[in-house]
């Protein structure tokens, strides 16, 4: 019986052992996984974060710098005033001189406002730990109207908080910064806009078509939007008194230009819309 009693607890302490490896094995096995998985998906938001607020911001910068380019500096003022209507549902938009100032703040945008933040001022003055800041270099161009030898002119810092309508917000952007060139009676810094864009990670397609969306009037035309999405939507901005409502079909976003009274100085105001602007985004 003793023997028998023996074997029982050695039996018994072999089948805990192999519990206790079994548990060890489905915990470490399953808790490795998740690990894994959060990791991975925590990186794959870093990435997309990182690819959306690289967008915004080269965005920016290229509709300052052709807006500047078009010789309606005031029209920055305005145009950096909408796009922080826009962005924010999104973050905060900053723009920066090259003197350590803050333009165009959120409060009393008429005015410049010196920077208290030493470490943002560091940031700024020897163009470290960029992570969320878009400089506006000084280039040639630029040089004609601001030959102070600077490197650069100024700098967009973004605070990208969350992702909710982030692609509307874009494209409204993008909108306003064509808009504001068009009335500067520009319409080449308008086409390098469009262009600058087009190139930037996260974007597919951008284009401005005509009134009735049949031709492509600026931008790369090597690839179009289907003809049956384009009736569709220039039916809908022509039946829709809300010019200012962007539209979304085929993951495609279209953007009304309605023909305001400013534009008649150009064009003629029979009719209802100036153009409608289509653009594609990456959303993964």
């Amino acid at each position: 019986e003793q023997r028998t009693l023996m074997q029982r607890l050695r039996r018994v302490r072999l089948e805990i052992k192999i519990l206790f490896l079994i548990v060890v094995c489905l915990t470490l096995g399953f808790g490795t996984y998740v690990i894994y998985s959060l990791s991975s998906e925590s990186k794959a938001l870093m990435h997309q974060h990182r690819v959306r607020s690289h967008l915004f911001g080269e965005t920016l910068i290229s509709g300052i710098r052709n807006i500047m380019l078009s010789g309606r500096a005031p029209y920055v003022k305005a145009f950096i005033t909408e796009a922080r209507e826009e962005f924010d549902k999104v973050g905060e938009i900053h723009l920066f001189n090259n003197k350590a100032e803050e333009i165009f703040p959120p409060k009393s945008p008429h005015i410049s406002i010196p920077i208290d933040d030493a470490k943002l001022i560091e940031s700024l003055k020897y163009q470290t730990d960029m992570e969320n800041l878009y400089p506006l270099k000084n280039e040639t161009s630029c040089q004609v109207c601001h030959a102070d030898g600077a490197d650069i002119r100024g700098t967009v810092k973004l605070s990208f908080t969350q992702d909710a309508d982030w692609e509307k917000a874009m494209v409204q952007v993008v909108h306003n910064a064509f808009q504001a060139i068009m009335l500067s009676g520009k319409g080449e810094f308008a086409d390098t806009l469009l262009m600058e864009i087009n190139q930037l990670l996260g974007v597919n397609l951008l284009q401005v078509y005509d009134n009735d969306a049949s031709y492509v009037h600026f931008g790369n035309d090597d690839i179009e939007v289907n003809e049956d999405i384009l009736e569709y939507v220039a039916d809908t901005f022509y039946e829709n008194i809300d010019y200012a409502s962007p539209l979304i079909k085929d993951n495609y976003h279209f953007s009304p230009f309605p023909n305001i009274e400013s534009c008649h100085i150009c064009h003629s105001p029979d009719s209802k819309l100036r153009g409608i602007l289509a653009m594609e985004m990456q959303t993964d």
